[in-house]
């Protein structure tokens, strides 16, 4: 089963979906960070999802992003590097944005 929400969030009832805290996602980051909008990392995330459904090979969301100009090399690498860095979990967002 594949999340539903743009941030990667899974859907109510799917492995993961507990109360537990969870990790920073890389559309998230590169948002946070600055380097695009959610509505890039949002388009990047239909791009893949339709490339998955055709059966062509699965990109990861930064290279998506990368080759829609949204992001730079430079970006894709910081973003990377800051997610390794941050060890602390993030709160659950609800569907609406929202801390859980």
């Amino acid at each position: 089963m594949k999340p539903s929400h743009p941030n990667g969030q899974p859907q109510p009832g799917q492995a993961g979906a507990s109360a537990r805290a969870r990790r920073l996602r890389f559309g998230e980051a590169v948002v946070a960070a600055g380097h695009t909008d959610a509505d890039q990392v949002t388009r990047a995330l239909e791009i893949q999802r339709a490339r998955d459904a055709t059966g062509e090979s699965h990109k990861l969301l930064g290279i998506v992003l990368l080759e829609m100009g949204a992001i730079s090399n430079e970006q894709l690498i910081g973003t990377l590097k800051l997610m390794q860095q941050s060890s602390q979990p993030l709160p659950r967002l609800s569907a609406s944005g929202q801390a859980t």
